[in-house]
């Protein structure tokens, strides 16, 4: 299994627990097709309208990126961060977010999906620690200060750790 592997597992992953807290209440959504891209198309089988979600992640920083999957994939050299410093976190992992939702935002590959199904949904999950108890959220503006240059995009889900487990959160 080499990191291709990897991150389509892990991104399935995210997808699949985005739809079950979806289906929280009922069980109207059903994932239906994955195509890449997006990740996923979803069924509403209240009235049996598709919408298509991509998901994505978040880190605090690239390094730990690079730490964290070459550490999983059997198939690259181990990158260590280790004894690297920190500091003023959460307007970081902030600044990380918003970058990789301005990049979702910008892509054009998501025409052929917008022409079927309309605006999609981005989940992004956020691997940070300083998710929990900090003030990372607070330093995300409004989401429409993003530029959402194709108009592909039209929700953004936040998938991070508050301390109880990882939750949901429409960053509106």
């Amino acid at each position: 299994m080499g990191y291709s592997d990897i991150k389509e597992d892990q991104e399935r992953s995210i997808l699949d627990d985005f739809i079950e807290w979806l289906n929280e209440d009922d069980d109207k959504y059903k994932l239906v097709e994955t195509p890449d891209p997006p990740d996923g198309v979803v069924l509403d089988k209240s009235d049996d309208e598709k919408f298509w979600v991509e998901v994505t992640s978040a880190y605090f920083d690239r390094a730990w990126a690079e730490d964290i999957n070459s550490y999983a994939a059997p198939n690259r050299e181990h990158k260590d961060m280790s004894g690297k410093g920190f500091g003023d976190m959460d307007r970081k992992v902030a600044d990380e977010i918003k970058a990789i939702v301005q990049q979702k935002m910008s892509k054009s590959s998501y025409g052929e999906v917008y022409e079927s199904y309309g605006q999609g949904i981005l989940v992004v999950k956020v691997y940070s620690p300083w998710t929990v108890g900090g003030d990372v959220f607070d330093y995300l503006d409004d989401l429409n200060d993003i530029n959402n240059e194709t108009g592909y995009i039209g929700e953004v889900y936040l998938y991070h750790d508050d301390g109880d487990g990882y939750q949901f959160n429409e960053w509106e």
